[in-house]
């Protein structure tokens, strides 16, 4: 039993900390957790894989800026069929949340919207981590509030908490689908 994993991001160091990139942020961690190292695919994308549980991910980072990342379902050959799960940040939870959700509009996400476009239905697996909008305080546009660097402590808490929660529920794919790992993933912490 394979499961793909597609972190989203933007290419480059100058995005590699950044709030939009939290999708690729998990993957590395994922890897980390499970010593495999990132190579380069066969088109625009990185990847590894290796065993998890009771089967087999595969990490995949496409290698386009956020709004082309639709891309990467005509360069992965029959990815359309294969038991994916699209990892990436959403504005609208607070900081450090997680939900999955099976289908649904982008809710104004471009990387979600191109892969809507790209694959023609809003029905595919989905993880968002929240990261929440900048303070009431802190007067900055929403783009530059995504491209703008996580904290220490930011990086520290997701890590500790958002991502072993994430990398806890994975499991469960394995075990019951989809349907199980996300009534494990959407439980609200105490």
């Amino acid at each position: 039993m394979e499961l793909f994993l597609i972190g989203l991001g933007n290419p480059g160091k100058e995005y590699s900390l950044t709030r939009h990139n939290v999708g690729f942020l998990f993957l590395d961690f994922l890897a980390v957790k499970n010593n495999l190292k990132f190579k380069p695919g066969k088109g625009t994308f990185e990847y590894t894989e290796g065993k998890f549980y009771k089967g087999k991910i595969v990490l995949i980072k496409p290698l386009y800026f956020m709004n082309l990342s639709g891309l990467i379902f005509s360069e992965w050959k029959n990815l359309k069929t294969k038991n994916f799960i699209v990892i990436y940040d959403d504005v609208d939870l607070n900081f450090g949340r997680v939900k999955m959700k099976l289908t649904g509009s982008s809710g104004g996400h471009k990387g979600i919207e191109s892969i809507i476009s790209t694959l023609q239905t809003e029905s595919f697996p989905r993880i968002r981590i929240g990261i929440g909008r900048p303070p009431k305080n802190f007067k900055i546009p929403l783009r530059d509030w995504v491209l703008s660097n996580f904290s220490k402590e930011e990086l520290e808490f997701l890590v500790k908490n958002t991502f072993e929660k994430i990398y806890n529920c994975l499991k469960y794919y394995f075990e019951g689908g989809f349907g199980k790992m996300m009534t494990f993933l959407n439980r609200e912490e105490d």
